[in-house]
């Protein structure tokens, strides 16, 4: 006996497709086919045929990773034309807005294996360390996003914290000094207690006295680096041995998860990707990490092309590009790229007035 369902029970789903638009498919599978086009002519015709590329995988104590051995040109070859044929389907058939960034991230993907054939190939027999190379870019990463994080903490709470070079420095010196005379973990607290001292400093002017907040920021990073600047002269530089040798902290391993080959060393730690999606994040913007996680590399591929001074136009291109593959406005795309790259060159203005002030004394000697 059949039980007869009501037409109001009967629930039908449907899932809503969205494709691209012919001007998107013509721009985005023009760009993918110049890609490969790029990557054949450039770097796969111009390695010797018969020279590999060698790409060490990096090695644990538990496993050791032979490196990985590819013919250069061929293998830099089939990629390009991989990155063309992709091209060539998008401009033919076209896919959906949801499948296009991993469309992008396997061109960027191909492209990248490709530059790195290249790199290994070239003729100097040359291994290239792929897991150190990845591990070194974490490790430089780390201080900006340190610092990214404190700019967004600031803002949140109200204040507009220019000063963050001025804390990060003190924080540097107090840590150098202190660990060299106490040991490294005392150098740590010191470091912990200079920046928080630089924290009362902005807040008592900034709140109690209401002084200009960009006004004070500035004050305050020349203030740390005269101030660091004259100890370091008059102290630590003369005591070097005694007053600037704090050590380095050692490896912290996870037990098995760091013996993992390849992924390993790089399970646990954060990349640059973290730094974009702080900043979109603390600018209110609707963007997800994987979106970030294709983006970001690409832009930092492009940019590297000798067309432009630093990366500027060339990187907001890209980014406008790929935003505008995923639905969101130009206006996004343009605040991700130049608040980091802003945040970036403001990070390193406290080195260049260190250099300036070290070449001036250079040549006043």
């Amino acid at each position: 006996m059949s039980t007869a369902v009501a037409p109001e029970d009967v629930v039908v789903e449907h899932e809503v497709v969205t494709q691209t638009s012919w001007r998107q498919r013509l721009v985005s599978g023009t760009f993918l086919v110049l890609l490969g086009l790029v990557t054949i002519w450039f770097l796969a015709l111009s390695l010797p045929s018969g020279n590999e590329a060698r790409l060490k995988m990096g090695a644990t104590d538990a496993l050791s990773v032979p490196d990985l051995v590819l013919p250069g040109r061929a293998t830099a070859l089939v990629l390009g034309v991989v990155i063309v044929l992709l091209g060539v389907y998008q401009l033919v058939r076209g896919c959906s807005r949801r499948a296009m960034p991993w469309l992008l991230a396997a061109a960027f993907v191909s492209f990248m294996v490709a530059f790195l054939c290249w790199v290994s190939a070239r003729g100097d027999g040359r291994t290239l360390d792929l897991v150190g190379l990845l591990s070194n870019s974490i490790g430089l990463s780390v201080p900006l996003i340190l610092g990214a994080l404190a700019g967004v903490l600031c803002e949140r709470s109200g204040v507009i914290n220019v000063s963050i070079e001025g804390q990060m420095l003190a924080g540097a010196w107090a840590a150098a000094l202190t660990g060299s005379v106490a040991g490294i973990y005392f150098g740590l607290v010191g470091a912990m207690v200079a920046g928080a001292l630089m924290g009362v400093m902005l807040a008592l002017f900034a709140i109690k006295y209401l002084v200009n907040q960009v006004v004070l920021g500035v004050v305050l990073n020349v203030f740390a680096l005269g101030l660091t600047g004259f100890f370091y002269d008059a102290f630590m530089q003369p005591n070097a041995d005694t007053l600037n040798n704090p050590g380095v902290l050692g490896q912290i391993n996870i037990p098995l998860l760091s013996h993992i080959p390849v992924v390993g060393p790089l399970l646990f730690q954060a990349t640059i990707v973290v730094f974009y999606f702080i900043v979109a994040h603390a600018l209110s913007l609707d963007m997800t990490f994987w979106d970030l996680a294709v983006i970001v590399p690409m832009s930092f591929v492009v940019q590297m092309l000798p067309v432009s001074v630093n990366g500027f136009g060339v990187r907001e291109a890209t980014f406008a590009f790929y935003f505008s593959r995923i639905g969101q406005p130009l206006e996004h795309a343009l605040l991700v790229s130049l608040v980091p790259t802003a945040l970036t060159m403001l990070f390193s203005l406290t080195g260049a007035a260190v250099y300036v002030s070290r070449s001036g004394e250079t040549f006043g000697n």
